[in-house]
This record gives C-alpha cells, structure tokens and sequence, in this order.
C-alpha cells in the first residue's frame, strides 16, 4: 500500500509540474489539450514611461471561446485617434513563453510582452477633448500561423485603449500662417481672403482661424481658412488672420488692402437755369458719374440731395433727363439736376450715392 501511495503522490507532482510550467505546445501537454486558437484579443494595455515600454496582454481564443497556446506570429497595430499607424510589427511568440494560472480547477493563459518605445512612430495627436477623444492608441493583434490569419475580436471592455504618453507623442510647434487675398478693392465690393495654405506639425492638427479686417470688425474662431469681407468706405487697412492650433499655439499674417470708391463723381458746373420750361430760374448742378470699377454698378438710388454750411439739406426737383440704373465698367453719365431753393439758401455740397461732393 505505501508503494502504490507514492506512486500516486509522484504522478501527481508530475503533472501539477507539468501544468504550471507555462510549456503547454501544441497538442497534449500535462493533461491538456490546447485547441487551435481562432481569436486573438488584446486583454491590456500599460504604457511604462520609465523603462520607456508598453506592456501589452493577449490572449488567444479557440471556436469555444476557450482560452489557448500556439506557437504563431502575433502582428501588433496601434493606431491613434487620427487613424495615424504608430505601429505596425510582428513578433514570433511561442506556447511555452505563455503564463497560466489554475483558479476553481479553470486554467487561464496568457502571454505577456514588452514594446520598446523605439517599436513606435510618434504621434502628433497630443490633445484630448471634452468628449475623452484624442490624445489616445489603440493596439489591435493579428495572430498568423499555418497560413491562417486571425484578427482581433471584440472584447466585453474596451482593454485595448490607452493615453498615449508622453515619450510617443510629438513635440507641438506652433502653426505657420499663411494670407493670400486682395491688395486693392472698392467700397461695397466682396472680396476673398484665403488662409488655407497654414501649415502645422505635418498637417496633423486641427487648425483655428479668426479674422480682423481693419476696419473695426472680426471673424471669430473658425475652422474654415477661407473667408469674405465687404469693406464699407474707402481707406487702407490691415486684414490680419491668426492662426492656432488645438494647444493654442499661434502664428498670425497679415496684409494691407487699398479701398478705393467704385465710382467717381466729378461736378462740372452749377448755377441758375435760365433756359424756359419746367425747371426755369431752378438751381443746378451738372455731374458726372464714371464706374471704375471691374463690375456693374446699381445708381438707381441716385437721389442727390443739396447741404449749405450748417448742414441743412434740400432735396432734389427732378433731373434733366433720367440716368440709367445700372453703370457697365467703364461707363460714364452726366447728370444734370434741379433743385428749388428757399431764399438766402446757399449750397455748398452735394451729395450723390452716400458722399459729398464740394461745389464750386
């Protein structure tokens, strides 16, 4: 009885060696049999700043959903939330490298490795937003053997996402801006400004733009690069676009606009009518009106109105004959008009499309 005792107790050693040993190949070993795994998962992720590493997790599944061993090659993939690939390698992992744990009579496998930083391209993805994107890998597996490939499968909780630290990101430089519009225009005119040629970190950032005209108005923050302005009176201003990307850094262009009056208004003469008929002993003014500008031009408002030296105003009584109410580039009218003035009224401007015009 005592041999066969110990017998027993010797076999039993044997195979609790044989099952902790972390050597369960392919096929039979210690009583287990191992399936063919047809799953792969990354079951965690922890980034070591300090050995500059990241330690990666996975387990391989078989049809059963049961865990497994094998000797395969495991591709790794991490990518960042800009679908930027930071990694994309194979590792040739064997069976007997895998860890295993026995828990309730339920055996547990795994494999653990370590990732050098150097495996790694950097990221420029470096900042994370309200809604907890950004700033984030995501490592995938792939295992291959006997010419099968298997992909990652799904996992209860997402274990194979993880900040991305900080010795694989790229170092932030701020953008560099770039202007190109309009140098020269006319008052009323839309004229386009394009920034959209700005530059940053390889073109990885998601880029900001706010406008100042010069003119006292803005374009706040935005994403779009090309923006529209109409400038209201003549003058030379800066249009200014700044710039920034996601961590706030910022570069600003700038360049000058010259805006001219799209028509020109010259006064040819004023005085008394003395021809007769309708607008006999009225005052008048003789102006001409020229489209300098590159477009059509709408004078249907034309509506002169007369001011003496205090500002007092006096509307028009008719013109000689009507003016059209559109102007061609380069087209010029004259216009004359009547005005019936009070006594002692003397006027010393007029005013045509929304500017004075000093008479002679």
């Amino acid at each position: 009885m005592t041999g066969r005792k110990n017998l027993t107790i010797a076999v039993t050693i044997v195979m609790v060696a044989a099952l902790f040993c972390g050597c369960f190949g392919d096929g039979d070993n210690g009583g287990v049999k191992w399936e063919k795994p047809t799953q792969v998962r990354v079951e965690k992720v922890s980034p070591n700043v300090t050995a500059q590493r990241v330690d990666v997790t996975v387990k391989m599944y078989d049809a059963k959903d049961q865990v497994s061993q094998w000797d395969v090659q495991l591709r790794l993939i991490a990518v960042d939330t800009k679908d930027f690939t930071m990694l994309n390698k194979t590792y040739d992992i064997k069976a007997k490298s895998f860890k295993s744990k026995t828990t309730n009579n339920v055996i547990d496998t795994w494999y653990e490795m370590s990732v050098p930083f150097a495996d790694f391209a950097k990221s420029h993805d470096r900042v994370m937003s309200l809604f907890m994107t950004g700033k984030q890998m995501t490592i995938y597996a792939w295992i291959t053997y006997s010419g099968n490939t298997y992909k990652q499968s799904p996992t209860p909780l997402i274990t194979n996402t993880v900040e991305i630290p900080e010795g694989l990101l790229v170092p932030n430089e701020k953008p560099k801006a770039d202007l190109v519009g309009y140098t020269t225009g006319f008052v009323g005119q839309e004229l386009e400004y394009n920034a959209s040629k700005s530059t940053d970190d390889g073109g990885f950032d998601n880029l900001n733009f706010e406008w100042d005209w010069g003119d006292g108005s803005f374009a706040w923050l935005d994403t779009d690069p090309v923006e529209t302005h109409t400038f209201e009176e003549a003058g030379t201003f800066t249009v200014e676009v700044n710039v920034s990307d996601e961590e706030d850094a910022f570069d600003i262009k700038s360049l000058s606009v010259t805006i001219s009056e799209p028509l020109q208004v010259t006064i040819v003469t004023d005085g008394i009518n003395t021809t007769p008929g309708e607008h006999y002993n009225d005052t008048f003014v003789e102006f001409t009106i020229k489209n300098v500008a590159t477009y059509n031009i709408d004078i249907s408002n034309l509506n002169p109105v007369l001011y003496n030296a205090t500002g007092t105003s006096q509307a028009n009584n008719g013109t000689e004959t009507a003016p059209p109410d559109e102007l061609t580039p380069d087209q010029t009218v004259t216009v004359k008009v009547y005005f019936v003035l009070p006594q002692d009224y003397t006027p010393t401007e007029i005013k045509v499309l929304g500017n004075k015009y000093t008479l002679t």
